[in-house]
């Protein structure tokens, strides 16, 4: 599969993002949003082993979608084909769990709090609030789709459909725990605040790449375009991040970006 790149649609993105970044940033200032990232004993230290733990989980993320991919019937079948019952979703909902397990271990090890990830009640309801706000217009376009162009109403609304979006809740807090949550806090602390927020989102849409070529049946050229795609909502989820320090915001807008695009 390639991707032709548009220019123009490119910059549009773009400029989108940019003004939910500025609604982000005066919701949050009205909201009295106060966060200061964590500050880690050692933040080299703390910055370099999420790299490490983040490449080595991309390593056995990859070996694991090409091994699928090989002995698929159907190479090139895309993993936004929605799951159909309980029992994908649990397997999906236990592999990301079992992905999780290291990076919690790693933050015991390190005598990391949870919260250091972006998991606490600081900024919770704020967080929650923005990405309603942010959600209200798209929401409600899709849900006029449904009803005025695709004349479906509620019958659109199958069982597989819910078991989709739930499929991409569990794909979304993983990739907002690991990249903004964990990755992000921990390259601002070392780096820098916005050095740590523009490479943890520039890596966050680069470790998508395998998953487009070995599963989704994308060439070279058209997964290296389609993830330069991904980096103006990557951006964003991370600035979302940044003000808030909770991700939950970013995991529920992230969520229903990719399960509205589907649709």
């Amino acid at each position: 599969m390639e991707v032709n790149f548009n220019l123009g649609n490119f910059l549009n993105t773009i400029g989108g993002f940019f003004i939910a970044g500025l609604f982000v940033y005066f919701l949050s200032r009205l909201l009295k949003v106060k966060y200061e990232y964590w500050k880690f004993p050692k933040p080299k230290s703390a910055g370099l082993a999420a790299l490490t733990l983040v490449f080595i989980t991309f390593l056995a993320t990859t070996g694991l979608i090409l091994l699928f991919s090989q002995n698929s019937n159907s190479p090139g079948t895309t993993l936004s084909k929605p799951i159909d019952s309980l029992q994908d979703f649990l397997a999906q909902l236990i592999s990301a769990t079992i992905f999780i397990i290291p990076f919690v271990i790693l933050m015991l090890k390190r005598k990391e709090p949870l919260k250091s990830a972006g998991l606490s009640k600081q900024n919770l309801k704020a967080s929650i609030l923005i990405a309603i706000g942010l959600l209200i217009i798209p929401v409600a376009l899709w849900v006029w789709k449904f009803e005025n162009v695709n004349n479906l109403g509620t019958t659109a609304l199958t069982v597989s459909l819910f078991f989709f979006f739930l499929q991409n809740a569990v794909i979304g807090f993983y990739e907002e725990f690991v990249f903004r949550g964990y990755l992000q806090t921990r390259l601002a602390s070392w780096l820098g605040k916005y050095p740590g927020w523009i490479i943890a989102s520039i890596l966050m849409a680069m470790m998508h790449i395998s998953i487009r070529i070995a599963w989704e049946g994308f060439t070279p050229l058209g997964a290296l375009i389609n993830c330069l795609l991904i980096i103006p909502i990557s951006l964003f989820l991370g600035y979302f991040m940044l003000r808030t320090g909770n991700i939950v915001g970013p995991a529920i807008i992230h969520t229903f970006a990719n399960w509205l695009e589907i649709q």
